[in-house]
């Protein structure tokens, strides 16, 4: 949906729009707070050497929350998000110009609280 622009992308983001309510967010914001705060707790068990978050925090936490909304099992998401992050730098090659630009610009609305 990222590298779309026209008619294809207004109907997948109306397709997806009603899982990103306000009311939705707001029912879901409790539980991405508990598996962040699972996901952290788990972060000395990696060992006492540097810790890859990306790999341990930030995949997980976006796969299994996604995996959430479209209720799929942790293990599909977590598998899901590791091909995606496999196969993302395929797809990048293909954008153009002006869709990484959009791609790399700052959220400018971001939700209440978020930097």
């Amino acid at each position: 949906m990222v590298f779309l622009a026209g008619p294809g992308q207004r109907q997948r983001r109306q397709a997806a729009s009603p899982y990103f309510t306000t009311r939705q967010i707001e029912a879901f914001r409790g539980e991405l707070g508990q598996l962040a705060d699972m996901l952290v707790h788990r972060l000395p068990s990696t060992g006492s050497g540097p810790v890859d978050l990306i790999e341990h925090l930030a995949l997980p936490f976006a796969s299994l929350s996604l995996g959430r909304l479209l209720a799929i099992s942790a293990d599909e998401a977590i598998k899901l998000g590791r091909l995606a992050r496999q196969t993302g730098s395929v797809f990048e090659q293909f954008a153009t110009a002006d869709q990484h630009r959009v791609v790399a610009q700052p959220a400018m609305n971001s939700p209440p609280g978020w930097p």
